[in-house]
């Protein structure tokens, strides 16, 4: 009995060293969990193709993870109709890759006969811990449809709510594309004007026609889809873009087609409509990025339309890509910053006394131009305090960190660190604001932050399951004394990888071996045991039984 009391004890101090051996790496089996490569775009340029072109498939892919790097990246391409063809992968070559990392992978397919052909991307890839040993494995696929005309024809439009990004500009070799927008975020109900400038490289005359694919054709209105465009020259192509009050929000891929004599030519650019809650009463952001390839910049303007209250001051944080700027020295601002943050880049711009009504604009240009979409096109707003008074800002928010979003799962959240850095202690209410049926839990949270101290906050955040894979946005509500600050999210869904949480969960057990070992032994000893001491009860039972029986019979025989 005693030794069976011990082994109790051993196996309950065993399960109290697991309990706290997960409690303090609970946020490490989360972010291995967490940590997968996904294919986040798997896209063929040109789609559809033409026999006498070379197709480019390009495959992007995330590591999502906040701690842990990817390794063993590896590819396997099939494109067939009834043969297998073969495709070349050209970049880059496998490395490793790091948290936040997006690598493009590149393949190149030869000229291919007229048909319609299903291409097949199977990915494989090593989640590594902290000592550089494997985690775990795990793989994705994806598939689309190539179909390859006599000649080459335009792509079927794709929908609102988060299109695929294509990784790389294109540039045509009959025309160049000199100045265009390739991010443009308006409001439903709101008018655009769209400028294109093509040049002619070559030695005689052009004429060119334009037209554009990926939003509805009642949306647009070109002045102009013709034009004559002479040797070496520079012609600029205008239209308008109307997009309706009830226009779907998300992201709209719009092709940009540019035709003569046979032979064409195109380039993408994003419209973005994006909607704010009816009851949005700080300033709205809308961004709008150009390239202009004529002197290398890159050229930003940022939108503040104010439709609510007054507000005495505004400030805007505006962090800038190290992709785009390694420092504030290579940004020209025609917008005067209040304040360099730091120099890496993050700057301040103040508008004081906004109006109800008053739309203002922040501008600069970046002297640099990259040929990947994906840091322009998702690019949110740092952080923007909304002062009623004047003074310093009071409230930083930092360190977000958002889960793998998959629609209609509980497990769902974010965490971020509401920082206090005034002088005195704050009592703050933070909500989220979320895409049209999304909504969170809490609804709310109320905190009281002691002065220049910060707070660890969660959230979770409850996604339809019917929800479509793309990119939403949302943001962040802090409200205190007579101030709010707000902060833009970026949510993206994408098609997960189930193996990786039974993966995360073996690796778990696998790094605390000897615990288990423990608890097993302990449980096979205690049940063994158990076993052992009810059978000698029932054994002294039936001795008993046996031996009543025997007197029993002796007396009846008196």
């Amino acid at each position: 009995m005693k030794r069976t009391f011990v082994l109790l004890l051993l196996m309950m101090a065993a399960v109290n060293a697991l309990t706290w051996n997960y409690t303090s790496i609970e946020s490490y089996v989360t972010v291995c969990r967490e940590s997968y490569f996904n294919i986040s775009s798997f896209i063929a340029l040109p789609s559809p193709a033409a026999t006498n072109e070379n197709v480019y498939f390009y495959v992007t892919a995330n590591n999502t993870g906040n701690c842990y790097s990817v390794d063993n990246v590896s590819f396997n391409l099939s494109l067939y109709n009834s043969v297998v063809v073969s495709c070349n992968k050209s970049s880059p070559s496998n490395g490793i890759y790091y948290a936040g990392d997006t690598p493009t992978f590149t393949f190149n397919c030869n000229t291919l006969a007229a048909d319609t052909y299903t291409a097949n991307i199977t990915m494989t890839y090593s989640v590594l811990n902290l000592t550089g040993g494997v985690k775990f494995t795990g793989s994705e696929n994806r598939s689309l449809t190539l179909v390859v005309n006599p000649a080459s024809v335009g792509p079927t439009p794709g929908p609102g709510g988060g299109g695929a990004v294509p990784p790389s500009i294109p540039q045509p070799i009959f025309v160049q594309f000199k100045k265009y927008p390739v991010l443009q975020e308006v409001a439903p109900g709101s008018l655009i004007v769209v400028d294109l400038s093509v040049k002619n490289p070559t030695a005689s005359t052009q004429n060119i026609t334009v037209d554009l694919e990926g939003i509805p054709k009642n949306w647009i209105n070109l002045f102009q889809s013709s034009a004559l465009v002479g040797a070496n020259q520079i012609k600029t192509l205008s239209f308008t873009v109307n997009v309706p009050e009830n226009a779907d929000s998300g992201d709209y891929l719009v092709k940009a087609n540019i035709h003569d004599k046979g032979v064409s030519g195109y380039s993408y650019f994003i419209v973005r409509v994006k909607s704010y809650p009816e009851n949005y009463l700080a300033p709205k952001i809308f961004r709008r990025v150009d390239l202009n390839f004529v002197d290398n910049t890159s050229t930003v303007k940022i939108i503040v339309q104010n439709d609510a209250n007054s507000h005495r001051r505004v400030d805007v944080y505006e962090k800038i890509p190290k992709m785009l700027a390694d420092n504030v020295d290579q940004v020209d601002f025609s917008t005067a910053p209040s304040s360099i943050v730091q120099a890496d880049p993050l700057v301040m711009f103040t508008l004081n006394n906004m109006r109800p009504d008053e739309k203002r604009s922040i501008d600069y240009s970046i002297r640099n131009v990259i040929d990947e979409y994906e840091p322009y096109v998702y690019w949110p707003i740092e952080q923007v305090n909304i002062l009623f008074e004047q003074g310093a800002d009071k409230i930083q928010i930092s360190n977000i960190y958002q889960s793998i979003v998959e629609p209609g799962s509980p497990d769902n959240y974010i965490a971020f660190d509401i920082g206090n850095v005034f002088t005195a202690p704050l009592n703050v209410t933070i909500s989220l604001w979320l895409p049209s049926g999304w909504d969170s839990t809490p609804e709310k949270t109320i905190l009281d932050i002691p002065s220049y101290s910060q707070t660890r906050v969660s959230m979770k955040v409850h996604v339809p399951k019917t929800t479509s894979d793309g990119v939403y946005y949302g943001g962040l509500l802090v409200t205190y004394e007579n101030a709010t600050t707000t902060k833009e999210l970026v949510f993206r869904i994408s098609a997960i990888n189930k193996l990786v949480d039974l993966a995360a969960f073996i690796g778990f057990f696998m790094d605390n071996t000897f615990i288990v070992l423990v608890i097993t032994a302990a449980s096979v000893i205690i049940i063994v045991r158990t076993v052992r001491t009810r059978r000698r009860y029932e054994y002294i039972e039936d001795v008993s039984t046996t031996l009543n029986e025997i007197k029993d019979s002796v007396f009846r025989r008196r």
